[in-house]
């Protein structure tokens, strides 16, 4: 079962979740699914554009499937994994929709790439991708971002705060914010022990972020200034971290599942 969940951003003076303004729970029981002539990977993520299902896939021949929501046909699929041209080494974790382009991370390679999905949906061999390469530094190590406007979010491993912002041309314009709960982890790798997971609303340049295996999220505003934190729900489960391996990461026997995922819409 799908599970979405949306939430107004106008609130009362209570600062809790179940003291906003409206409240909109909505389910969807359809599953989506493979069948045994065509296979697919395990669907990472997926987003909505216009009419048209785009998932995200792990351990397949290609990385995006495009589908007619209205009928559940398959239109088509699309990224492959290589070096030759319209492939790519690596895709990350997850992809984003910017007016009617594809985005998506190359980690590798330390690019933003951007794609036509008209152009996708008419089966072009060559399909223009447009690649934009981040900074990456000793300080600021982004791991995942979130393009917003022009602009861009992202989090990671940085010297100082936990979401680092890019301008138009990726220069890096500050990092913000801490976590709203104490933690055990300081310096620079705290970034890959909470791990941090966003979700971004064009429209108001808002930024929805929750804080993996965990019930934490909180919404910011993006304006000329910088990043800015206008809400944080009242949590009562914060993530455990622990050393396994030499290696810091969430202590799974002492740390609930969390939220999976939150969506902005325009309004909300």
């Amino acid at each position: 079962m799908l599970l979405l969940l949306i939430f107004s951003c106008n609130r009362k003076q209570e600062n809790s979740i179940d003291k906003f303004d409206n409240i909109i729970n909505l389910s969807v029981s359809d599953s989506l699914f493979s069948d045994n002539e065509l296979p697919m990977g395990t669907v990472l993520s997926m987003k909505n554009w216009k009419d048209i299902l785009i998932t995200c896939h792990h351990a397949d021949d290609y990385r995006f499937s495009f589908i007619d929501s209205k009928t559940g046909k398959l239109i088509t699929r699309w990224g492959q994994k290589e070096n030759a041209p319209n492939e790519f080494i690596d895709f990350g974790s997850d992809f984003f929709i910017q007016d009617s382009l594809l985005v998506f991370q190359s980690s590798m390679k330390k690019s933003i790439n951007y794609v036509s999905i008209p152009a996708i949906l008419r089966g072009a061999k060559e399909v223009l991708v447009k690649t934009e390469i981040y900074p990456y530094t000793a300080d600021f190590r982004p791991l995942h971002i979130v393009p917003i406007g022009n602009r861009k979010v992202a989090t990671g491993l940085f010297k100082q705060g936990v979401l680092g912002v890019l301008d138009e041309n990726n220069n890096i314009v500050g990092t913000y914010s801490d976590y709203p709960f104490p933690y055990e982890v300081e310096g620079l790798y705290r970034g890959t022990a909470y791990q941090l997971v966003l979700s971004c609303n064009t429209y108001r340049q808002r930024l929805l972020v929750s804080v993996s295996h965990s019930d934490v999220f909180e919404i910011y505003e993006l304006d000329a200034n910088g990043l800015h934190r206008v809400y944080v729900n009242d949590f009562n489960q914060v993530p455990v971290v622990q050393m396994q391996d030499g290696r810091l990461g969430i202590d799974d026997s002492k740390s609930i599942g969390g939220i999976l995922e939150l969506f902005n819409t325009d309004n909300h």
